[in-house]
């Protein structure tokens, strides 16, 4: 099968006749959001970061056949609190982080994607609710189990992650490491096919990185 260069007019015609034109305004908005928030960064192997949550979202498209509006904006700026102030500073106070975030992002999509996004966007070590990484991580994975529309986009965003590791390395070691341990274990607890299709494809993702070189 011939590789589809992904525009965002790809992008637009797949929500063309599954959703309203207000929501696909809506979308599109975020997808232009997400691009520009992330304009200065590129992924550890290269290439614009903006890539990676275009590839989430076509991943909930293409092989889960989810078209919810919420879960694609949300995963559209699931990393922009971490990497741009257009949310708020998520370096300074971890609550006022997500006061500001919260508000903004309510005002234009909504409760649910707020808080899709705010429990997806990692903590810091703000020096007032968290001290170390410990601290900020535990109260990042205890949050992340709470939510099942938020598991399934971490799903998402982990399997994009591994299937654009590179095999043999430390880094997709410590990335096969956590997911089998931390994340597979919470996500199997939801019993839901979309889920079970997910774990399935980390899963396959992880045997390939894994695979030794013939």
């Amino acid at each position: 099968m011939k590789k589809i260069n992904e525009t965002r007019q790809t992008f637009m015609d797949r929500l063309i006749s599954k959703m309203s034109a207000h929501d696909i305004d809506l979308i599109m908005f975020a997808y232009d959001l997400s691009k520009e928030a992330h304009r200065t960064h590129s992924r550890k192997l290269g290439g614009r970061y903006f890539e990676h949550p275009r590839a989430g979202c076509i991943i909930l498209m293409d092989e889960l056949g989810i078209y919810d509006r919420d879960l694609l904006i949300a995963f559209l700026l699931h990393d922009v609190g971490e990497d741009s102030p257009l949310l708020g500073n998520v370096k300074g106070s971890y609550d006022e982080f997500i006061r500001i975030a919260t508000f903004r992002i309510t005002l234009v999509f909504g409760e649910r994607v707020a808080k899709l996004v705010t429990t997806l966007t990692k903590p810091s070590e703000d020096k007032i609710r968290f001290h170390t990484k410990e601290e900020w991580y535990q109260f990042y994975i205890t949050e992340l189990a709470k939510d099942g529309d938020a598991q399934i986009l971490k799903a998402v965003d982990r399997l994009h992650n591994l299937r654009t590791l590179p095999p043999q390395t430390k880094w997709a070691a410590s990335q096969i490491l956590e997911t089998t341990s931390i994340y597979l274990p919470m996500f199997s607890k939801i019993q839901s096919e979309t889920m079970e299709t997910l774990v399935a494809k980390i899963t396959t993702a992880i045997e390939v990185l894994e695979a030794v070189p013939t």
